[in-house]
């Protein structure tokens, strides 16, 4: 049951609506944190779309993968991530962001154990007429559906144009 529950949610927010209002493109990455502290032995890198579909309420679109060659049975996949969030602040300027949704994962490993994981970003950024610039931290896990469930933790950096 819960499966379905899962991928119901990740179609209608896939597929829900993208409206004629703001978009954000961005290219993403930075160094995994394992234990709390950064390794350089895991990455993750992506390019993500956001959508406003209300004043500040947007749904986020986001393609990449992650890189982790520290060994025990740790490895690397495709992240597939759709979800909905918030980017309070102007225009342009400082602004925050939060957001929250399903993913897919191409690969389990020693960390997440199912392909259905929950992603969440949060972080602050700022931003002109065209131009974003971003740092924030994003994390994967199972939120206790699948086990193992150690969960990937990333700090991550973005840049990109809003359209």
């Amino acid at each position: 049951m819960k499966n379905v529950f899962f991928w119901i949610v990740a179609l209608i927010v896939l597929f829900r609506c993208t409206s004629a209002h703001a978009a954000d493109w961005s290219f993403r990455g930075g160094p995994g944190l394992v234990n709390g502290t950064l390794s350089g032995g895991t990455k993750i890198l992506g390019f993500r779309r956001d959508d406003e579909m209300l004043d500040g309420i947007y749904n986020g679109f986001e393609l990449g993968g992650y890189v982790d060659n520290l060994g025990g049975g740790r490895k690397g996949a495709i992240v597939g991530k759709a979800q909905l969030g918030v980017k309070p602040g102007p225009r342009t300027g400082v602004y925050g962001y939060a957001f929250i949704g399903p993913c897919l994962i191409s690969a389990t490993d020693s960390q997440l154990g199912g392909m259905g994981q929950i992603c969440s970003d949060i972080g602050v950024g700022v931003r002109d007429e065209k131009t974003i610039m971003g740092f924030g931290y994003a994390h994967i896990s199972s939120a206790g559906m699948e086990t193992p469930n150690k969960g990937r933790d990333y700090l991550v950096f973005s840049v990109g144009v809003s359209l």
